[in-house]
């Protein structure tokens, strides 16, 4: 799906600096930002006198609204958060949101590298909260921006609900495209299968790791590989309106036009709302917006 949502298809989305899970990070600088994460998070869950509506800002100049207050557990370094959430401008503008396809966003708290106001913010979070958050540009993208969607030195909003908060597993996208490196996709399938029947409790088996793998591929020009797994992912997600829009963007992308929109179309079917499948099938159509 061509939006930008982080772990997907693009490496710069709205939380996230690069699409995968790290693993070359120095002990000290994880560390690092474990401990300055419990020292954000301290002060707001011991004595916790926030009250819902009132603006807080942080020394960072991270501001936010709480808009509902959940009792479940509170985000913690190490542990992977799930979460909704609505990234829009100032003025209103939304260029990122989980909520309509239903995407929620994963990422390992103090480990995964998601933007500076991100990590602030969702440390400050227990699972049933929603907090809104106005990230001033340095805690967002910068100077840089990311792509066009977001400009250099953007204000950025966004409403995030904390879903959960548990211990990570291991990641199968990062398994698997180890597989894919050194052995090839069809010793990669082997291996899906085997997880999938032998470790499935130890592994992550959510839509978005094959579904975030398939768009890394595509991104190293991989194709063949990626339309591989991203049919993997829809057969093993058929109601996934997400999954058959990212399958139809990989065939689209190896040049399989008939396939590209029989996906989108059942994308659209399972998803009506959705606009990226729609426009996709204008543009293949040659029908005008």
């Amino acid at each position: 799906m061509t939006l930008i949502l982080p772990e997907k298809d693009d490496p710069d989305g709205p939380f996230r600096y690069n699409s995968v899970m790290s693993k070359d990070k120095s002990a000290l600088g994880t560390l690092g930002v474990i401990v300055l994460l419990l020292a954000v998070a301290a002060p707001a869950f011991s004595q916790d006198t926030r009250e819902i509506g009132k603006e807080y800002v942080t020394a960072s100049g991270l501001k936010y609204k709480i808009t509902v207050k959940g009792t479940g557990a509170p985000a913690e370094p190490g542990k992977e958060i799930g979460l909704h959430g609505i990234g829009t401008f100032p003025d209103g503008k939304v260029f990122w949101t989980s909520r309509e396809p239903n995407d929620p966003f994963y990422f390992v708290l103090g480990k995964d590298r998601v933007i500076k106001g991100c990590a602030e913010g969702v440390a400050l979070m227990r699972v049933g909260d929603r907090f809104i958050f106005t990230m001033p540009p340095e805690l967002g993208y910068g100077e840089r921006g990311s792509r066009d969607v977001i400009p250099p030195n953007a204000t950025l909003i966004f409403d995030y609900e904390i879903l959960s908060v548990e211990s990570p597993k291991f990641s199968l996208a990062e398994t698997l495209y180890k597989e894919i490196q050194e052995k090839g996709i069809a010793s990669a399938r082997e291996l899906y299968e085997k997880l999938k029947s032998e470790n499935s409790t130890e592994y992550n088996f959510r839509e978005d790791q094959l579904n975030g793998l398939g768009y890394r591929l595509m991104r190293e020009n991989k194709i063949k590989e990626a339309v591989a797994v991203l049919e993997w992912n829809a057969a093993a997600n058929p109601k996934s309106a997400n999954a058959f829009d990212s399958l139809a963007e990989a065939y689209l992308a190896d040049g399989q036009k008939d396939k590209a929109i029989e996906n989108y179309e059942k994308s659209l079917a399972l998803n009506p709302k959705n606009e990226n499948a729609a426009a996709a099938l204008k543009k293949i159509k040659g029908i005008p917006a």
